[in-house]
């Protein structure tokens, strides 16, 4: 009796551990962020440092993409800042583009 006892306690303890609430479902908000805000906190970035975006140079040209699809006179004038922002040799010029920019914003 006592191997049966130990079991059924057993048995028990497995039944209630196993039905607990459930999953809780959580819902969340997505968050979208425009192609201006993109562009505005890569942009800052370098206007503060001057450093080479380096892979920020893709996002920033998908941004500007995105921007032609709702404001394609912003994007356009974006565009040429930017240009001049990625040929820039040395920081001080990269800053100066990139101010330029972010005044067309």
């Amino acid at each position: 009796m006592n191997l049966w006892s130990k079991l059924g306690f057993l048995a028990c303890v497995v039944f209630v551990a196993g039905c607990g609430g459930g999953i809780k479902e959580e819902k969340t908000d997505v968050v979208q962020i425009s192609p201006v805000d993109i562009i505005k906190l890569t942009v800052e970035g370098v206007a503060k440092t001057g450093a080479d975006m380096g892979s920020g140079e893709d996002s920033l040209r998908e941004a500007i993409e995105e921007l032609k699809k709702t404001d394609a006179a912003k994007a356009s004038a974006i565009e040429g800042e930017f240009v001049k922002m990625t040929k820039a040799r040395d920081a001080t010029s990269r800053k100066a583009a990139a101010k330029s920019l972010l005044t067309k914003l």
